[in-house]
């Protein structure tokens, strides 16, 4: 349903006649739209809109400049821009905001309305206030990344990454069963798993792919302090071989968890592995741990590079965790 006015002062002389002919135009130009009983239609918008949906702002006079943030002031209008700003930043469930208005616009005077509307980032002649550029960095800060390709339609809520791949038709089933194996099927035990993963994502300097096996590495017994250590490897090379590094971490990881570590960094070097590091793998792991393992940083060095390379996204719910 179209509405063509925004308090239209309806109960005046002379508005009716005023807004006839217009409400006519609209009506004509649109013959399908339906019409109706506005008071049903007006119980129905806010029962499902009412408590979730608002618009924000404070007045502020054009010009108006104060040292201490006094109300109808343009400071004071910044100030209250910004404390509206950290709801929908703090919220995730929040999809949009709106600021209101784009500019002040004339009405009847009144105390709380002084010269009209006065609530706009821009003022009548829309030349901006102070809270314009408040709001403008804002927006830059808030505007989502966008991936270098586009996402195909798919069914379902997959994540960013498993759409992205659906460009390669011929090769996705291949790489949602290899995925699947990897949570179901594998030798090798779930944090050790989750401690590769780690390792190859902080290596390959994957944000996207960090952040989602930092909560499922959580889930599988890898600890903060294990996460930030493994952070810090993916910034450096040889982190792990380094003089002492691993009798530093004793009371970090297990004798077993370290020499994960050690392997799967020196697989990530490579190409090849020292034959000393090689004896003590194959004295502590199975044939089959041991290709798991390999293969299993290969994977994730695909899924890094497919985030990296074409600035895959982060989904909404998934707050970033820091690489």
């Amino acid at each position: 349903m179209w509405t063509v006015t925004d308090e239209s002062a309806s109960a005046e002389t002379g508005t009716r006649e005023y807004l006839e002919p217009l409400v006519s135009l609209t009506r004509d130009l649109d013959l399908k739209r339906p019409t109706g009983n506005l008071e049903e239609v007006e119980r129905v918008v806010a029962k499902d809109l009412l408590g979730w949906q608002a618009k924000y702002g404070v007045d502020a006079i054009a010009g108006l400049h104060t040292l201490c943030d006094v109300p109808r002031s343009e400071e004071y209008q910044g100030k209250v821009l910004e404390m509206y700003h950290r709801v929908p930043d703090y919220v995730s469930s929040a999809v949009r905001e709106k600021a209101w208005s784009f500019a002040g616009f004339q009405t009847t005077s009144s105390i709380p309305q002084v010269d009209g509307k006065k609530k706009g980032v821009f003022a009548r002649d829309r030349k901006p206030k102070g809270s314009e550029l408040i709001a403008l960095i804002h927006l830059i800060d808030t505007i989502p990344a966008m991936a270098r390709l586009p996402y195909p339609d798919v069914k379902g809520t997959p994540l960013n990454i498993s759409k992205i791949l659906a460009h390669s038709p011929a090769t996705v089933n291949h790489w949602a069963k290899i995925a699947g194996a990897h949570f179901k099927d594998l030798e090798l035990s779930s944090k050790n798993r989750e401690l590769v993963i780690l390792l190859s994502t902080a290596k390959f300097r994957s944000t996207y792919e960090w952040t989602h096996h930092s909560t499922a590495s959580a889930k599988e017994g890898v600890t903060d302090a294990q996460r930030e250590v493994i952070a810090q490897a993916g910034k450096q090379k040889g982190y792990f071989s380094g003089q002492g590094k691993l009798e530093s971490l004793a009371e970090v990881f297990t004798p077993r968890e370290k020499l994960v570590l050690l392997f799967i960094e020196a697989v990530i070097d490579g190409p090849d592995v020292a034959d000393d590091l090689w004896a003590k793998v194959k004295t502590e792991f199975s044939d089959r741990e041991v290709v798991e393992m390999i293969t299993l940083q290969g994977f994730y060095y695909t899924f890094s590079r497919l985030t990296t390379v074409l600035d895959v996204e982060l989904e909404p719910f998934a707050k970033p965790s820091k690489l």
